[in-house]
């Protein structure tokens, strides 16, 4: 008895892994980001404004592949550099200004993002 439960909650979590997969990776190709920019962008719309090293520890790529996402997402106008006014090698990331206007409205993702770019080493997965 419990052993066909587990087998039926098992399968029940793969499907769903499956489903939220692809529902990323639909997401990052209409932006023309990659799922390490994805996870960035989840971490500062989910902790709020964080400073530019910060999504490298949330979301654990390297400090340079977090630096090189955050850019994405700005072209992308999901996410902002803001300097601090105090220390000039300082910058926090927030959501773009306009995102939460974009998701009231029923315009999440910007209509001038283009075609994702081709995969380097970077964004490459195994």
């Amino acid at each position: 008895m419990w052993g066909s439960l587990v087998d039926e909650v098992q399968v029940a979590v793969m499907q769903l892994r499956n489903v939220s997969d692809a529902s990323d990776e639909a997401a990052a190709v209409r932006l023309g980001v990659n799922r390490t920019d994805m996870r960035c962008m989840g971490c500062v719309f989910a902790l709020g404004p964080m400073t530019a090293g910060e999504p490298a520890t949330a979301a654990r790529p390297s400090p340079s592949a977090a630096t090189i996402a955050i850019d994405r997402l700005e072209r992308a106008e999901c996410a902002q550099r803001v300097r601090d006014v105090r220390d000039f090698l300082r910058a926090a990331v927030n959501r773009h200004a306009h995102q939460a206007d974009r998701i009231r409205h029923g315009k999440a993702l910007p209509e001038d993002v283009g075609a994702p770019s081709a995969p380097t080493s970077e964004t490459s997965r195994p």
